[in-house]
């Protein structure tokens, strides 16, 4: 696998060449940002197609002075993903935040919680996760499937890293709720 330094020298090179090397580093990536604030696979495919083209056709904008490469196309997907929500859903209903009161849950209770590896803790998860608004599953795909640092994200989504801190946290807490609800 290449670096995005070696990426973006063989795009200067040859530029064919480093179009796939990207392509092969990120399609993949880019689709799971996109499938998680997107969730029909038809959309999905063809707003990853279409982020990717804007990332290959813009690429000589991208300034390592600003970020990563992968934030700068993590952002381009995001705001491609959120631009088609907000096309065919005017009104994104969310979580309440005061609508229950939550229990405080560290990263290692809910590392514990979910480290039995049982499937149907698995499936519990995933089915905990379908039930999160679009943007809260975003930033745990983001966080937890990208690896994506909180200044990453914060500079994707347009926060603070500090904000994201605390978003993650209250999504912790809520996956907890559901788990142990259903459990």
């Amino acid at each position: 696998m290449c670096t995005d330094k070696e990426i973006l020298q063989t795009i200067d090179a040859n530029p064919p060449q480093g179009q796939r090397l990207l392509l092969a580093a990120y399609q993949q990536r880019v689709q799971s940002v996109i499938a998680s604030v997107v969730g029909n696979i038809k959309d999905v495919e063809d707003l990853t197609q279409e982020a990717l083209i804007t990332v290959l056709s813009t690429i000589d904008s991208y300034k390592p002075s600003r970020g990563t490469l992968a934030t700068w196309i993590y952002t381009i997907a995001y705001r491609k993903a959120v631009s088609f929500v907000r096309q065919q859903r005017p009104v994104i209903l969310s979580f309440d935040d005061t609508d229950t009161a939550v229990p405080s849950i560290s990263d290692e209770q809910l590392a514990d919680e979910l480290s039995t590896g049982r499937e149907e803790r698995i499936q519990a998860l995933e089915q905990a996760l379908e039930l999160l608004p679009v943007h809260d599953r975003l930033l745990i795909t983001l966080y937890y499937y990208q690896d994506c640092s909180l200044a990453e994200i914060a500079s994707i989504i347009g926060a603070t890293a500090n904000a994201v801190s605390h978003r993650l946290r209250r999504i912790r807490e809520k996956l907890y709720t559901l788990l142990t609800i259903n459990a």
